[in-house]
């Protein structure tokens, strides 16, 4: 389900019960975490109270997990993702072999 703005998108499955917030325009700002966690609870609230309304299954989650996604705009102290070592200097993206030339895609999970 999408909100009016449509920057927030509440996925709810059989296993899974997700809320996530997404930039749309760049004028959107991220409302960081705490407001994130804060709407997280009241959309989950306001399903398990439906849950219950219904005579429903309650759920009864065994893990919960928060996705933290920060875009890195090319251009900003970087411009390809060969030069992830400027973004991320944990990795150094060093190989004996020259002929590999530079990272065509880099993802982090």
């Amino acid at each position: 389900m999408l909100s009016n703005s449509k920057t927030k998108v509440l996925q709810i499955q059989k296993d899974l019960f997700g809320y996530s917030w997404r930039k749309l325009q760049s004028q959107h700002e991220y409302p960081r975490y705490e407001k994130i966690r804060n709407d997280f609870e009241c959309e989950l609230a306001n399903f398990q109270t439906f849950l219950s309304a219904e005579v429903l299954e309650d759920i009864s989650p065994v893990q919960c997990e928060v996705t933290y996604v920060n875009h890195i705009i090319s251009g900003q102290g970087w411009s390809s993702h060969g030069d992830v070592s400027k973004v991320l200097a944990l990795l150094s993206m060093r190989s004996s072999d020259r002929r590999l030339g530079p990272a065509e895609d880099v993802s982090f999970t």
